[in-house]
């Protein structure tokens, strides 16, 4: 039987000489299937198959087993991650996408390939296996650190945090999970269920640091687990703790004065929403994030998704959502003492639905002192249908520009995009941006489909390059982590360069297998112009 839809396939193939394009499903055995003249979909189900592609910009599936793929003469996409087995993979003429695991052989000749870095390790029944969402990363000379919400609940939190760490600029990477954090962790720490990772470096005490969101029965904690190489962690610091019996801290955010101009260079700081208090809360370290200062107020009232930078004078801005507005705080001091807040934007955006993206602003200061922020939002428009990213500056981090449209799409079209992540390369006036996008924002929630992107300016903002995507296959929501909120890539996504040149970390879905999920943690390691 197998040979025989083989054979089935092949003829449909030759039919009419590739006039129009194929869908193209293997079996569950080894097959050879190869492409047309066309833009054809190509899927191998299970078995080493061999896959070619033909004249089109195919889409080639490798799906479970050890597969050869290979590209045809167009611009393809590849999808051989998230089976685990090893894939051998060769592109061919045109520009090409690879998405693939770790130990997959890529070709020389495969322009953009993002490769996954780690896989849910948790069992439990509590929560969704395989999961993994929500990446932060930062870099730091030529090494680059992420980290990551591993085993995702549906009502909120993970069973762990994992890392990715490469110490060659995205060449190899070593991954794990944080120690002594949560139950589930290696030698098992005090929360139940953690969330919102985020990663930055001291360069003043050579520490690496990450913090987690801990809950554990009344209390909510936040905890900073440290690391002299990006490798080895220690147990982690309890930076504040509450005893509230619900909720009490959410989203924080960590960044490091690293300027070598700042008064104030060797200072980490903590900005998170006190949920308790009603208020942003701030906490500083001067000593490579082993102990915290006491929480200082930047602003009362209702926010989320604060994000601290540290400006090369040594001023500290903080950008948050504010009901309807992101607004932003000054700090001269350290943290000891904020201005009033500032306006930077009103807020006006429209939710996915059936999709977890908050639209959170995404923050970082260039050498000379500007202030970049990036989220979502629908002004761009006709009757807010779809969200933009956009961006505003600020040269003082009081006083912002009017939000810019980067140009991901034409403005009447179906694409809407969402949730991104900023960086600006501290050596150079490049700025980098990682976002998602629905290839159709009208969709039905049933039939949505989500992408990964990357868009890059050389000019600090001023003019944008053009988009590259970086997941091969689109991702049908049903891929994803489920959640109260809706199903989950991440409330961010992140991109740090290292070496001289933007990696992006993100969350990257494959085919699910029966009813488990394969939902992982990807960076794109190479990527040509």
């Amino acid at each position: 039987m197998r040979r025989r839809i083989a054979l089935v396939l092949c003829c449909f193939l030759c039919l009419g000489g590739g006039a129009l394009a194929a869908t193209v499903t293997g079996t569950d055995g080894p097959d050879r299937l190869r492409g047309t003249a066309r833009a054809d979909a190509i899927s191998g189900q299970g078995g080493a198959d061999r896959i070619s592609g033909g004249a089109g910009g195919d889409l080639l599936d490798g799906g479970p087993g050890r597969d050869a793929i290979a590209g045809g003469t167009g611009n393809d996409r590849i999808a051989a991650a998230g089976d685990g087995a090893a894939d051998t993979v060769a592109c061919g003429p045109g520009r090409d996408l690879v998405n693939a695991d770790a130990k997959d052989r890529v070709a020389g000749d495969c322009e953009v390939v993002s490769r996954r870095l780690s896989r849910d390790p948790y069992t439990s029944p509590e929560s969704q296996h395989e999961t993994q969402v929500e990446p932060d990363s930062f870099a730091y000379g030529t090494t680059i650190v992420t980290a990551f919400q591993s085993g995702r609940f549906v009502r909120g939190g993970a069973s762990g945090i994992g890392f990715a760490t490469s110490l060659d600029a995205g060449g190899s990477w070593r991954s794990g999970v944080l120690p002594e954090l949560s139950a589930s962790s290696t030698s098992a720490g005090p929360a139940e269920r953690v969330s919102d990772p985020v990663v930055a470096f001291d360069a003043v005490h050579g520490t690496w640091l990450i913090a987690s969101l801990g809950v554990s029965g009344a209390d909510t904690s936040i905890f900073v687990s440290r690391s002299r190489d990006g490798v080895r962690w220690e147990r982690p610091v309890r930076a504040a703790v509450a005893s509230t019996g619900e909720l009490a801290y959410d989203k924080e955010w960590l960044a490091c004065d690293n300027w070598q101009s700042s008064p104030l260079r060797g200072r980490c700081y903590l900005s998170y929403t006190d949920l308790a208090g009603e208020r942003l809360a701030t906490q500083s370290s001067s000593d490579g994030g082993a102990t915290w200062s006491a929480a200082v107020t930047g602003f009362s009232g209702p926010l989320t998704g604060a994000q601290p930078v540290a400006r090369p004078n040594g001023d500290l801005v903080v950008v948050f959502l504010a009901r309807d507005e992101l607004l932003s705080v000054r700090s001269g001091d350290g943290g000891g003492s904020f201005d009033p807040p500032a306006r930077v934007a009103v807020l006006q955006a429209v939710d996915v639905r059936g999709l977890r993206d908050p639209p959170l602003p995404s923050i970082d200061a260039a050498a000379d002192g500007t202030v970049l922020a990036a989220w979502h939002d629908c002004r761009f428009r006709a009757g807010c249908r779809a969200n933009d990213i956009v961006v505003s500056s600020s040269a003082d981090g009081v006083a912002w520009t009017r939000p810019r449209r980067l140009p991901l799409s034409p403005v009447g079209g179906r694409r809407g995009h969402f949730v991104p992540g900023l960086t600006v390369d501290p050596g150079s006036s490049r700025v980098a941006v990682a976002y998602h996008s629905l290839v159709d924002a009208s969709c039905p929630e049933d039939s949505c489909l989500a992408d990964v992107a990357l868009v890059e300016s050389l000019d600090g903002g001023k003019t944008w390059g053009r988009p590259e995507r970086l997941s091969a296959q689109s991702m049908p929501l049903t891929w994803l982590a489920d959640t109260s909120l809706g199903r989950m890539l991440g409330d961010y996504i992140s991109t740090s360069y290292v070496g001289g040149r933007a990696v992006p970390v993100f969350s990257l879905a494959s085919r699910p297998v029966g009813d488990a999920l394969r939902q992982a943690i990807s960076a794109t390691t190479r990527r040509r112009r």
